[in-house]
């Protein structure tokens, strides 16, 4: 029996929680079974980290979140490699991807990463992507689902078969590394400067106003608190200028895309996921690794991960006034602070990189048990 042909299509113009697990599926997967090539439809970042980490990959260029030309392309491109499993990965993957893996009768798997109406700046763009992402999603054979929260979402958009895998971190690309000299210097601190982070997409959906709101409280009572925001995104320039308007600016460190994450686990005290919705928070199993106390919003997936006052704190969405309670009160705690960061370690053990890509390679398996059946009708 030869390998199966996995096509992983995603947007790739940034480099967050859905780009990471897609990087994770194309080089853990066993390479004796499975064959992957990634498409980015989109440049940026991920085409040049997936060369970085050695993973094949070709970009094949949207034009907008809803271009169509490149339909024809993806199909050449299924049919050249002699694709199996056509796996996609965002609004632009699934609506280009799914319809050239339909046009060849491949089985189509669709991971939702996310509330796919909040991944939008503008309410027109969103509801035009959820018109389209409803007409396609019924063409898909599995859709996987990072919490449990979105198998409701995805239900209403047609999906007829729904699992839920949990994002698995791989902590063999982590170092577990002592505080440096050298970051503490670069990010403009010392080492007894408390760090609060924030890490992701600069993105409305991801609260970070709300972030930096609740630093200008904390700030008052904790002068010496430094906030960092780690990531890029389209709301970089309106961050920059709230950030002025609260008289921050020595107060908040920017550091854009950052890929070496273990670098600032390493000096940050505290994690904050300020999300208004979230599939899961891979940032947060990140942290927990490092022992890092998190808080969170009580949205989406993320109480599937953090119970409140066991491994992490959970404030309100939206709420600046709380979430600079929860700043303060592990500011102010040291002891809470530690035990809820090494709960969160023993938390970190069950989301493993084993478990997703043992579940995925299952669906993969099973779709390609359709495909192989098809295309033996189609050649009889």
């Amino acid at each position: 029996m030869g390998k199966i042909r996995i096509l992983q299509v995603i947007g790739g113009n940034e480099i967050g929680g859905a780009e990471e697990h897609v990087l994770a599926l194309c080089k853990g997967l066993d390479k004796a079974k499975f064959d992957i090539l990634l498409i980015c439809l989109c440049e940026g970042p991920l085409h040049h980290v997936a060369e970085q980490q050695n993973v094949p990959v070709r970009t094949v260029n949207m034009r907008s979140p809803f271009d169509l030309s490149v339909i024809p392309k993806l199909k050449s491109i299924m049919q050249t490699e002699r694709i199996d499993v056509v796996h996609t990965h965002g609004s632009r993957a699934n609506l280009t991807a799914r319809l050239a893996a339909r046009w060849l009768g491949l089985p189509i798997i669709t991971t939702v990463h996310s509330s796919l109406s909040e991944d939008y700046t503008r309410k027109t763009a969103a509801a035009l992507a959820l018109i389209l992402d409803r007409i396609t999603t019924p063409l898909t054979f599995t859709a996987i689902t990072i919490s449990d929260y979105l198998q409701t979402e995805v239900k209403r958009r047609g999906a007829k078969q729904i699992v839920t895998i949990y994002n698995g971190i791989d902590s063999a690309r982590f170092r577990k590394i002592a505080p440096s000299s050298d970051i503490y210097s670069e990010l403009g601190i010392d080492s007894t400067t408390p760090l609060v982070a924030a890490v992701g997409r600069l993105h409305p959906v991801k609260g970070l106003n709300f972030f930096l709101q609740a630093a200008a409280i904390v700030s008052s009572r904790h002068p010496k608190v430094k906030f960092l925001l780690a990531g890029s995104g389209p709301m970089a320039e309106e961050l920059h200028r709230l950030t002025q308007s609260l008289g921050l600016e020595r107060k908040v460190i920017f550091t854009g895309y950052y890929q070496e994450i273990e670098r600032i686990m390493s000096v940050l005290d505290i994690l904050c996921l300020p999300s208004l919705a979230e599939g899961m928070g891979l940032v947060l199993l990140e942290a927990m690794y490092y022992a890092k106390p998190v808080i969170a919003s009580a949205v989406g997936g993320i109480p599937e991960l953090v119970t409140h006052e066991a491994n992490g704190l959970l404030v309100a969405p939206g709420d600046s006034l709380q979430l600079a309670a929860a700043i303060n009160r592990l500011l102010d705690d040291k002891t809470l602070a530690t035990n809820l960061g090494v709960k969160g370690q023993q938390t970190f053990t069950r989301f493993s990189l084993t478990n997703m890509l043992k579940q995925t390679a299952e669906v993969y398996e099973a779709a390609s048990k359709t495909s192989k059946s098809h295309a033996k009708k189609r050649n009889a």
